[in-house]
């Protein structure tokens, strides 16, 4: 149930913040760290767009503490092949993440 929990978060809404935290949450406990920064990402991107500045600080904060828990798994931090990368951000578009 857990992850059809999580499937259906990740196809969610990026209007619902609590949701996203939620997620965000879940995904710290399965030690999913790269996940979890692509979901603080989403709650920066949602706060920028809506101009809240709480969650744009809370989101960057979160987002900069997991970027040093990631390191070199980040494929946002670092240098890829041009076209994997494209298909790779394709099939996060087809998710919503």
């Amino acid at each position: 149930m857990h992850d059809e929990a999580i499937a259906d978060l990740l196809g969610g809404d990026d209007n619902d913040p609590a949701a996203l935290r939620i997620l965000a949450g879940w995904h710290a406990e399965d030690g999913q760290v790269p996940a979890q920064l692509a979901v603080w990402r989403r709650l920066a991107a949602r706060a920028e767009a809506t101009q809240d500045a709480a969650l744009l600080r809370e989101a960057r904060l979160r987002v900069r503490a997991l970027v040093m828990l990631v390191g070199p798994a980040d494929p946002a931090a670092r240098p890829v092949e041009p076209e994997p990368f494209r298909r790779f951000l394709a099939i996060l578009a087809k998710r919503g993440g």
